[in-house]
C-alpha cells in the first residue's frame, strides 16, 4: 500500500514541468532592477532625498500616474492573484461584486477622508486621532495598526513562495529570506521614491505576465465563448446570489456591504495609502490617483477573476487537487500556468515574477508606512530638542 502510494507520488512529481534556465533569469530580473531603482534613489539621488519630506513623502512633488500604479500595487497582494482565481473556480463568481465595493469605497474616500487628511497634511494619519481625541487614543490606533503590518507581512510573501517552491521545487524557507532582505534594502535606501517606482516597474511585470496567461489560456480553450459555456454549466457565472443570508460564503450583499466596510477601514486611512496621496502637490492630483486607483483595482480583479474561469475550463473534468497533481488550491494558477505557457521560454518565470512583484509592493509599502508611524508615534516624542534631517532619516 505504502509502496503504491510512493509510486504515485513520485509519478506526479515526474509529470510536473519546472522551470528552465531562461524562466529563473526572467524571474531574477524583477527583484534585481528593484534593488537597483533602491540603489539609485538611495546613493545617486541622496542629495535629493536628504530631508524627512524627501523620504516618506517624495518631496511632495511626485506625479499621478506612478503614485496611482504604486496605490494599486501595494493593495493587491499576491495572495489577491493567487487567491482569487481559486475561489471563482471553487465556489463561483459572486465575489465579482467586489467591483462595485471598489466605487463605493472611492465615493467615500473622495469626499470624506481625502480632503481632511490632504488639508492637514500629517506625516502620521494616527496625529487626527491626538487633535481629535487624545494622544492615547493615536498611541492606542497607531500600535494597533503597528501590530497588524507586522502580522501581515510574513503574509504578502508566503503565497507567492509556494508558488515558486510549486514550478520549482526551492523551499518556501529559503526563496522567502532572500526576497525579504532585497525588499528591505531598496526599501531603506531610497524611501519613498524608490518604493513608488519600484511599484511603477512591478505591476508593469505582472500586468503584461497576466495578459500573456490569458491570451495563451484562450487560445488552449477555444475561445471567450467556451470559457463562458465551461463556467455557465458548471454553475460559475452565477453573480446574482441575492440572499440576505449572512451565513453563506459568498452574496450580493456581505460581498458588497462587508468588503466596501473593509476598504474604508482598511484602506481610506491607511498610513501607506495617506502617504502617496500626500506625494503629490495638489488636491487635484490626488483625486486624478484615487481616480486611476479605483480603475486598477477593478481591472485586476477581473482579470483575476476570468482567470479563475479558465481554471475551471480546463480543470472541470479534471481537478488536479483531486488527482494529486497538486496539494492546495493555492498552487492551481501557477500549475496551470505551466501547463499552457511553460513550452514559452521566460514566460512562466515572468508570471511568477509578477505575482512576487505585488506581494514586494504590497511589503515596500507597509515597510515605509511602518517607518513614519513608529518614528512619529513613538520615537519622535521621546527625542526632545531638534534633529538634524540626516539623523531623522537614519532612524
Amino acid at each position: 500500500m505504502a509502496a503504491n502510494v510512493t509510486a504515485a507520488a513520485a509519478g506526479v512529481v515526474g509529470r510536473q514541468v519546472l522551470f528552465g534556465w531562461v524562466d529563473y533569469v526572467a524571474f531574477a530580473l524583477m527583484p534585481t532592477l528593484s534593488v537597483a531603482i533602491g540603489l539609485y534613489f538611495g546613493i545617486c539621488g541622496r542629495a535629493k532625498n536628504t530631508a524627512k519630506v524627501d523620504y516618506l513623502h517624495g518631496g511632495k512633488t511626485m506625479r499621478v500616474l506612478p503614485v496611482a500604479i504604486s496605490q494599486i500595487s501595494s493593495h493587491v497582494s499576491g495572495s489577491t492573484l493567487v487567491g482569487v482565481p481559486s475561489e471563482i473556480y471553487l465556489y463561483g463568481s459572486v465575489y465579482t461584486w467586489i467591483c462595485l465595493s471598489v466605487i463605493l469605497f472611492s465615493i467615500v474616500t473622495n469626499f470624506v477622508f481625502l480632503p481632511v487628511f490632504f488639508e492637514l497634511q500629517l506625516t502620521s494619519t494616527y496625529e487626527y486621532l491626538e487633535r481629535r481625541f487624545s494622544r492615547i487614543i493615536r498611541v492606542l490606533a497607531s500600535g494597533l495598526f503597528t501590530l497588524n503590518m507586522v502580522l501581515h507581512l510574513p503574509l504578502y510573501l508566503y503565497t507567492p513562495a509556494i508558488c515558486f517552491s510549486q514550478v520549482t521545487g526551492v523551499s518556501v524557507h529559503w526563496i522567502t529570506p532572500v526576497i525579504c532582505v532585497m525588499c528591505i534594502l531598496y526599501t531603506m535606501l531610497g524611501g519613498l521614491k524608490a518604493v513608488v517606482w519600484t511599484d511603477f516597474l512591478q505591476s508593469g511585470v505582472t500586468l503584461m505576465a497576466f495578459i500573456a496567461v490569458l491570451v495563451f489560456g484562450l487560445v488552449g480553450a477555444g475561445g471567450f465563448s467556451q470559457v463562458w459555456q465551461a463556467a455557465s454549466d458548471g454553475g460559475r457565472a452565477d453573480f446574482f446570489v441575492m440572499t440576505p443570508d449572512p451565513f453563506v460564503r459568498n452574496s450580493f450583499w456581505t460581498v458588497v456591504v462587508g468588503a466596501t466596510v473593509s476598504w474604508v477601514g482598511g484602506i481610506a486611512v491607511h498610513q501607506g495609502m495617506v502617504q502617496k496621496f500626500l506625494s503629490l502637490p495638489n488636491m487635484r492630483a490626488a483625486r486624478k490617483s484615487l481616480a486611476g486607483f479605483t480603475f486598477g483595482m477593478i481591472l485586476i480583479h477581473l482579470i483575476s477573476i476570468f482567470c479563475g474561469f479558465l481554471l475551471y475550463a480546463d480543470y472541470q473534468d479534471c481537478d488536479p487537487i483531486k488527482t494529486k497533481e497538486i496539494s492546495r488550491p493555492d498552487q492551481l494558477l501557477p500549475f496551470y500556468v505551466m501547463k499552457v505557457a511553460g513550452h514559452v521560454p521566460g514566460l512562466p518565470g515572468l508570471f511568477v515574477a509578477g505575482i512576487f512583484g505585488a506581494a514586494l509592493s504590497s511589503m515596500s509599502g507597509c515597510l515605509n508606512a511602518l517607518s513614519g508611524t513608529i518614528y512619529e508615534d513613538f520615537l519622535l516624542p521621546l527625542m526632545p530638542g531638534r534633529k538634524s534631517d540626516v539623523v531623522v532619516n537614519l532612524i
